[in-house]
């Protein structure tokens, strides 16, 4: 980022921070109104209400503010050595994953959840591509397969992440680069965990007919919820 327009993007910030100065002087009022003896305990619970309101709100705007700083200053820093091209590669996976998204919610509406609530998929969709290709190009059938369960458990890993970020509406467990406490690191490592065996099956039932005759679908299908039927 040239000088001129980061000094332009610091008086911004610079007017935030005052912005939020006078915001938090007002919580601070707000709160300190909620111990007036003078006021009916009904009040006193609304003006909480609302007082925990603007500070969760001011809490979130101010991590915006410190995470659009650090942004604005490592583009400043590293404006030199950035790659043209990054942005470019960053647009077309975005569009790849909206397309793998929508094939996914189109598999789920056509394939998995009729086949689990009425036993009768309706259209098997992405196995039919699946087995179609394996019939002609065997390896770019396995390596779509692999790119769709992938791309599934990388849209696990950061639900993960985000549910370890606001676990009961607080700032638990919270993931930052070069900021992460062994701590937040070893929780969400344990929740990552705790998906990969739900995320194999899932991926097995949603590509069930391409992988009938695999190994996967005898563990999980046959004995694992066979095991688990009373």
């Amino acid at each position: 980022m040239p000088k001129e327009r980061f000094n332009e993007e610091k008086k911004g910030i610079a007017v935030r921070i005052q912005e939020l100065i006078a915001q938090g002087e007002s919580i601070t009022q707000m709160m300190e109104g909620t111990k007036n003896s003078s006021l009916g305990w009904k009040e006193k619970r609304r003006l909480k209400k609302e007082a925990k309101k603007a500070l969760d709100q001011y809490r979130a705007e101010c991590k915006e503010l410190d995470n659009d700083y650090l942004k604005l200053r490592a583009e400043h820093l590293n404006y030199k050595e950035n790659n043209p091209l990054l942005p470019v590669a960053k647009l077309i996976l975005g569009i790849l994953s909206i397309i793998i998204s929508i094939l996914w919610l189109l598999q789920l509406i056509f394939y998995v959840f009729p086949k689990q609530f009425t036993g009768v998929s309706l259209f098997p969709f992405l196995n039919s591509m699946f087995i179609g290709l394996n019939d002609y190009f065997p390896i770019l059938a396995s390596v779509l397969l692999l790119v769709f369960a992938l791309y599934f458990m990388f849209c696990t890993i950061n639900g993960g992440f985000s549910f370890g970020l606001r676990m009961f509406l607080m700032n638990v467990h919270e993931m930052e680069p070069h900021d992460t406490l062994i701590t937040s690191l070893v929780f969400n490592g344990g929740l990552i965990l705790m998906t990969v065996l739900p995320l194999l099956q899932f991926c097995s039932k949603a590509f069930g007919d391409y992988a009938a005759q695999s190994e996967v679908i005898d563990i999980l299908a046959c004995r694992v919820v066979q095991r688990g039927d009373p």
